[in-house]
């Protein structure tokens, strides 16, 4: 069994691991073609799994969720939209931010329907990929000061 301030480190280690991930990923993106298949799909994980700490995990012996005070003042309000694309588009399918509506088109002997609602964009924040990777990798620096001071306290 874990103590309170071992469990808090592998917690903050785990976070510092998901968010590397995140980077490289984004760093990938950033050098591949422009016309690669996988960037979309790879710009969404990369937005899933930056966000992944900030959103909750079962410790042992307490749930833990990343605080914000990791994340640098000045990238405050990106970190807000990419944490609200993971809720809403990249994580789950919201269709409230679709105003999407139905309407049938079809026949009872040919039933057919139309969806028809606003577009989302999930790749609205690719443009801001040198400011994401700053933002990732700042927030990394500052988990790592944390970390460093649990390590300390964790070997007397």
């Amino acid at each position: 069994m874990v103590t309170p301030s071992e469990e808090q480190f592998i917690h903050i280690a785990t976070c510092i691991s998901r968010l590397h991930s995140a980077i490289e990923t984004l760093r990938a993106i950033k050098a591949a073609a422009p016309d690669n298949p996988l960037i979309a799909p790879a710009f969404r994980f990369a937005l899933v799994e930056y966000v992944s700490p900030y959103t909750g995990a079962d410790g042992q012996l307490k749930k833990y969720k990343l605080d914000h005070k990791y994340v640098p003042a000045e990238h405050l309000d990106l970190h807000n939209r990419i944490v609200s694309a993971r809720h809403q588009v990249h994580a789950h399918s919201d269709l409230t931010i679709m105003n999407a509506k139905f309407k049938a088109t079809g026949t009872r002997a040919n039933p057919a329907a139309e969806v028809l609602g606003t577009h989302v964009d999930e790749l609205k924040e690719l443009s801001n990929i040198d400011q994401i990777i700053s933002l990732v990798n700042d927030s990394i620096h500052n988990m790592y000061v944390d970390r460093d001071a649990q390590l300390q306290a964790l070997n007397p």
